[in-house]
């Protein structure tokens, strides 16, 4: 029998409720629709949901803000450190608020003093993985809208399963149309999801001001 994913964006029980099933006759073809439908909401999310603890290097980028891979921020990162040698000792570790400061809602950190010698305009010295940061991010609990869009694309995953040739399915209250986009997601299930996409990066870091850090 298949069993659901850790990161799974809704359960089993909930599914159930959607497509009004009851009994477990079906529940192998059930899990599977969730899982296929967790990944590819992931994938076009491009970040990751469920609440994770992360170890992660980054390349300095002779800026003072590092954008995170993962957020929101749970807490204060565990470990921020720039070594160019790649000791990362827990010794220089930097510090929350004297030597930088968290936008936790966007998984940014901002340097706000010098470190290990760069002092010019308090930025993250450029270098190749010299910076690691060892944070939580995501939800402890997963949002309602990304919950219930799962249910729905789920649900019409696994109406698919048992056709062919359709191009149209109603699920609870929703008609769906397929319309062939890159992510295997069709519009009435994207429209849910849309602003739980990560911005592109470039774009963050062309709009950056010192608000986001107020």
């Amino acid at each position: 029998m298949a069993t659901l994913t850790t990161d799974a964006l809704c359960t089993l029980a909930e599914l159930k409720e959607v497509l009004n099933i009851t009994g477990t006759s079906y529940d192998t073809r059930l899990t599977l629709a969730i899982n296929i439908a967790t990944r590819r909401i992931l994938s076009y999310l491009d970040r990751t949901i469920a609440s994770t603890a992360y170890t992660e290097d980054y390349d300095g980028n002779d800026t003072p803000i590092l954008i995170l891979k993962h957020f929101p921020v749970i807490g204060t990162p565990t470990q921020v450190n720039q070594d160019g040698n790649r000791d990362f000792l827990a010794a220089t570790n930097l510090t929350v608020n004297d030597d930088y400061v968290i936008n936790a809602t966007e998984g940014m950190l901002r340097l706000i003093g010098p470190i290990d010698g760069y002092d010019a305009d308090s930025i993250w010295p450029k270098g190749k993985l010299n910076v690691r940061v060892a944070y939580t991010a995501g939800y402890a609990t997963i949002p309602e809208e990304l919950n219930l869009a799962c249910r729905l694309f789920a649900g019409y995953l696994y109406k698919k399963m048992g056709s062919q040739g359709n191009k149209s399915y109603t699920i609870g209250q929703i008609s769906v149309v397929e319309d062939d986009h890159l992510s295997g997601i069709p519009n009435s299930f994207r429209s849910m999801m849309e602003h739980w996409r990560r911005t592109d990066l470039d774009e963050i870091y062309d709009d950056l001001g010192t608000s986001e850090f107020l």
